[in-house]
């Protein structure tokens, strides 16, 4: 079992954005980069009544 210290130090933000630098998890950077640097014509869900992305 890991000591309750250590489990706090460890680094949780293992990758970065290529783009602008930002660090976080893995799942939440995917998220940011589909937000913030890819464009809106390319955004992979779309509302199928109103197109909406």
């Amino acid at each position: 079992m890991i000591p309750k210290v250590q489990a706090l130090q460890r680094p949780r933000c293992k990758y970065k954005c290529k783009a602008c630098g930002k660090t976080d998890r893995k799942w939440r950077l995917i998220g940011h980069i589909r937000k913030q640097h890819v464009p809106m014509d390319q955004v992979p869900f779309a509302c199928g009544l109103c197109n909406f992305r």
